[in-house]
């Protein structure tokens, strides 16, 4: 399966991860510039984002800047779950690692 993410003209293909040790580090450098690229970089620590909703089902009021900024972080949360899922589809253990790490309580993915 093929993603791309374009950013200012910029169009690049999602790398995935074949699952060998030696090969991780050049994955991460390259998923990390990746997710630089589609403008969700930021949800890709192992922190979640502090305006993160503790829970996809929280209704948010998109008339406020709060609301506004905890959107916009569901959706690069959003963005980074499905971008580590495709890429480490090949990589159970590393799968079940980003469903437990990065998809809030009561998600709908």
């Amino acid at each position: 399966m093929t993603m791309e993410t374009t950013s200012t003209n910029i169009t690049a293909k999602l790398p995935s991860f074949s699952g060998e040790r030696q090969d991780y580090q050049r994955w991460h450098f390259q998923v990390g510039a990746y997710a630089t690229l589609g403008r969700f970089g930021e949800a890709m620590g192992t922190t979640p984002e502090a305006d993160l909703p503790s829970s996809d089902a929280k209704v948010l009021d998109l008339t406020t800047d709060e609301g506004k900024r905890k959107e916009k972080a569901r959706e690069r949360n959003r963005r980074a779950v499905a971008t580590l899922s495709i890429a480490l589809a090949q990589d159970p253990v590393a799968l079940s690692f980003v469903y437990t790490t990065y998809v809030p309580t009561n998600t709908s993915l």
